[in-house]
């Protein structure tokens, strides 16, 4: 039986995921311990996210900005991660990029 068939329902992948993000390990180490497929777990996430942006009214994922303290010497973008990783992105980061950037992070 391989992964797929044995955690086929989307609340199962959705129980997967949030065990993940409250983890603070990585993907492919939550994967390791958990015997799932990486990719399959990836892809599954995907979706989950896909279909929880289609279901918002105005097509928008909420996000949270807090502006860069003036003391801080890198103004930017910055985003935090439920499992610890931050990102500092230039104020001049391209849309194109932006949208990679999240659609990487599973927000878009």
């Amino acid at each position: 039986m391989t992964d797929t068939e044995a955690i086929s329902a989307p609340s199962r992948w959705q129980i997967l995921s949030d065990e993940w993000a409250q983890s603070n390990l990585s993907q492919k180490v939550f994967c390791q311990q958990k015997g799932i497929a990486y990719k399959t777990f990836v892809r599954h996430r995907m979706q989950l996210n896909k279909s929880k942006t289609t279901k918002s009214k105005t097509g928008l994922t909420k996000l949270q900005i807090t502006p860069t303290p003036q003391r801080s010497p890198l103004p930017g973008i910055h985003i935090a991660c439920p499992n610890g990783t931050q990102l500092t992105l230039s104020l001049r980061t391209s849309k194109p990029d932006l949208e990679w950037i999240l659609i990487k992070l599973g927000v878009c």
